[in-house]
């Protein structure tokens, strides 16, 4: 690898380096100590002091276990002498070194490059961190205890920094694993892949025993697996071996199993251009293509599909002489065909753009049979028998309101089901609906329509019918004026609800005249009347509430009622000022609406003490009861 390259990749990654090593690889912006065990000792690690030159600064090193204080165990200084050994091969980090400490910050950008350079060197050689004096291994240490540890930077024998680790164990050693390393090929890329361990800090990758990281390759602790990519001009044919080293932060270096991949050609050739086709006869094509341009090609690959996302098919492989081939037998439809190149070596180049070709087919399918329709308020569902044809691609529904106008299309995707479901509003009754079903051919030949008409159900109630006002005639009887809609009303239904007493119903035939409702004998007192219209289908209106008082009629004689029995019959003879009237009931229950007046009521009873007759004063008060006892 040339100085020129080296220089360019160094360069790169340390552009990658400067952000994550900052972020707690050994030593961090965040100024902490970092104390990690290895197999016999623990070992510290700590950053420079951004205002401290290396030439002023010393650095005092303290521990205590439990139930012990501090201890002084060392006092470091740098070594100047041996960091410019250790660094002369590097102009970049001479520099740094030049008067004896860390350079004036006149410019931020390169101070922090050089520094996290620094600090990535260190991590990788421990004798350069011993020499700068931020690294220290501690050996005398029990396994069984904990130990804390404190160092003092020291400026002209003052302190003017201290750092404080957390506890640690020399137990908590975890001996390093070997990772499982692999080696593809992409084009001529070699690609090294092996997964992440969290105790490697930097990794080292060597190509035939020469180190293509020089600085280490830094892997984020988030990711799970790592990649590198060797993209240096690789020879075809020759066999290279990789090896990855995993670092360590107490700078143990383990290396993992080689892997070794030789160098295939994977360089495909062009793919063919100039695709076209001659119709030859029906069902018959020729495809056609110009020639590839290419030292190793050995033939072609023809493919076709029967729509443009595929799956495309091979269909056949020629020799590289061959730039046609004869498509025979095709039923009618539409087919995309492509065609790829082949070298010795097995590549093939991507497919040519796919070229449509249709096949036509002009006979259309079979007139829909079996076509049926069930209504219901709000929808109409369709069904019918399915068609026969192999190329079917599915079914168009046409509808159309009344007997005139053009049929709109309701599918715009075919449908592949034998069945329709036609939402309609609710509100649409008693409309006449026409539909057509056709059948379509993946070819878009649609057959002749088959068609039926429905009608929807009425299910809207006729509008709400008022009651105007009100009179009571000379005989007593009750007219209502009212008001209805007479095109969808059939009969008007009146329930007359008195205060004190169940309801009596009426029903009303309509006719276009008829203004005012009669009721003879209307039932006296506070009365609360409801009515509703109803139309040929059954529908009703909702209902109008008219609130009203009949005044009983002033009466000075006293009602009359006799009781006899006869057998099986039951006879109650009455007579009744006007304003009083009876109720009759059989077991319990009321069989007659009031009476009024004077007449004869007769009645079959098993046992006249079945029957019970009550009489009601002009209030509607209950005067008295009688029975056949």
């Amino acid at each position: 690898m040339t100085q020129k390259m080296t220089s360019k990749i160094t360069y790169i990654l340390l552009l990658i380096l400067i952000v994550l090593c900052w972020k707690g690889v050994a030593v961090s912006s965040d100024k902490k100590l970092a104390v990690v065990p290895s197999s016999s000792a623990l070992v510290l690690r700590w950053p420079l002091l951004d205002d401290v030159p290396l030439s002023e600064m010393e650095v005092e090193i303290f521990r205590r276990s439990q139930n012990t204080g501090w201890e002084k165990i060392a006092t470091i200084k740098p070594s100047l002498e041996k960091l410019h050994s250790l660094l002369s091969s590097d102009p970049g980090l001479y520099k740094f070194l030049e008067k004896g400490g860390i350079p004036e910050k006149a410019n931020a950008d390169d101070y922090n490059f050089v520094l996290a350079l620094f600090y990535i060197r260190t991590l990788a050689d421990t004798e350069l961190a011993r020499a700068a004096a931020i690294f220290y291994e501690d050996s005398q240490v029990e396994r069984s205890k904990y130990y804390q540890y404190k160092i003092v930077y020291l400026k002209e024998k003052k302190p003017v920094k201290k750092l404080v680790s957390n506890e640690v164990s020399l137990k908590y050693y975890r001996k390093p694993p070997e990772l499982p390393v692999k080696a593809s090929q992409e084009g001529n890329t070699v690609i090294i892949n092996w997964p992440n361990a969290k105790i490697y800090k930097l990794y080292f990758i060597y190509r035939n025993n020469q180190n293509l990281t020089p600085y280490g390759y830094y892997v984020s602790p988030k990711n799970e697996g790592c990649l590198f990519k060797d993209q240096e001009t690789l020879e075809e044919g020759k066999v290279y071996t990789y090896q990855v080293k995993g670092l360590t932060l107490t700078g143990e270096r383990v290396s993992f199993k080689p892997v070794s991949i030789k160098i295939v050609d994977q360089e495909p050739p062009l793919a063919p251009d100039g695709l076209s086709f001659q119709k030859i006869s029906p069902g018959k094509i020729k495809l056609s293509w110009k020639p590839v341009k290419a030292k190793d090609l050995s033939g072609y690959r023809v493919w076709r599909a029967s729509s443009l996302e595929g799956p495309f098919q091979p269909l056949a492989t020629l020799r590289s002489q061959q730039t046609s081939y004869l498509d025979k037998n095709l039923a009618p439809g539409v087919y995309y065909y492509a065609v790829s190149s082949m070298d010795y070596n097995d590549n093939e180049s991507p497919r040519s753009y796919p070229l449509m070709v249709p096949v036509p087919d002009e006979i259309p399918p079979a007139k829909v049979k079996g076509l049926k329709a069930s209504v219901e308020p709000g929808l109409v569902h369709l069904r019918w028998r399915s068609s026969p044809e192999k190329d079917l691609a599915g079914y168009r529904v046409y509808r159309r309101f009344g007997p005139q106008g053009p049929f709109v299309l309701l599918t715009v995707t075919p449908l592949t089901t034998e069945t329709f479901d036609d939402n309609l509003p609710k509100a649409m009754d008693s409309t006449e609906i026409y539909y057509q079903v056709r059948a379509l051919d993946k070819a878009n030949n649609h057959s002749p329509p088959a068609a039926i008409k429905v009608k929807l159900p009425d299910v809207t109630p006729p509008p709400k019918p008022i009651i105007l006002g009100h009179r009571i005639t000379e005989k007593g009887d009750l007219e209502l004026e009212v008001r209805f809609n007479p095109v969808d009303t059939t009969a008007l239904m009146l329930k007359i609800c008195p205060e004190k007493d169940s309801c009596q119903k009426y029903s009303f035939k309509t006719k276009k005249e008829l203004k005012v409702l009669k009721v003879s004998d209307p039932p006296h007192g506070k009365l609360v009347l409801g009515i509703r219209a109803r139309d040929k289908a059954g529908n009703v209106s909702e209902v109008f509430n008219y609130r009203m008082y009949i005044a009983p009629t002033q009466i000075q004689a006293e009602p009359k009622v006799e009781l006899r029995p006869r057998g099986k019959k039951c006879q109650v003879k009455y007579d009744l000022p006007d304003g009083y009237f009876l109720l009759v009931y059989q077991k319990g229950e009321r069989i007659l609406p009031p009476v009024f007046g004077k007449g004869k009521i007769r009645l079959a009873c098993d046992s006249p003490e079945e029957v019970e007759v009550r009489i009601f004063d002009k209030k509607a008060q209950l005067l008295k009861k009688l029975d056949f006892n």
